[in-house]
């Protein structure tokens, strides 16, 4: 598909230029490769100058490193769950550490993982940190169904209940 645009994710270290010339190329080289390619497949490819998102990727093999540690911690603390008490089906699984931020005595923000039971002690920080979940997450599912005609009047709804929703709370 010739004229394709390629959007960057919420949150992406690059521009809606740079998504476009990525998502080109990698359309190409999954062309080129009988319509798969896998990360050996893009790392082989962005060690050439002449690739578009060649400087996307840390070439420097010690801070390479150091970054991909950093990311199997990040990793590592995301995929602990604990288990807990629930009032519909009697016990769930939960992420057992948290990413918050949070003010320091001397008013510097800081960001950081925190134990559940933690979150749960702190009221403020915990219904915050339940509205925030809660709506984030069905705003992801609700998006994820919303390119399926049929399910458009539900995902209209719930729109609107959420904006209805977060203008009461503000």
């Amino acid at each position: 598909m010739e004229g394709k645009m390629y959007y960057a994710k919420a949150g992406s270290t690059f521009s809606k230029i740079d998504a476009q010339k990525y998502g080109k190329r990698l359309s190409k080289l999954i062309d080129d490769n009988d319509g798969l390619i896998n990360a050996e497949i893009v790392v082989k490819d962005a060690k050439k100058k002449s690739s578009p998102y060649h400087n996307y990727f840390e070439w420097d093999d010690t801070q390479a490193a150091r970054e991909y540690r950093k990311e199997q911690a990040r990793l590592l603390i995301r995929s602990i769950q604990i288990e807990v008490k629930t009032n519909l089906d009697g016990e769930s699984f939960v992420r057992a550490f948290h990413i918050i931020d949070r003010t320091t005595d001397e008013k510097e923000k800081e960001r950081g993982y925190a134990k559940f039971e933690y979150i749960q002690g702190e009221p403020d920080l915990y219904d915050k940190f339940i509205l925030q979940k809660y709506l984030a997450e069905i705003r992801r599912i609700n998006k994820e169904y919303s390119i399926y005609q049929e399910l458009e009047p539900l995902t209209v709804s719930i729109n609107e209940m959420l904006e209805k929703h977060l203008m009461e709370v503000a």
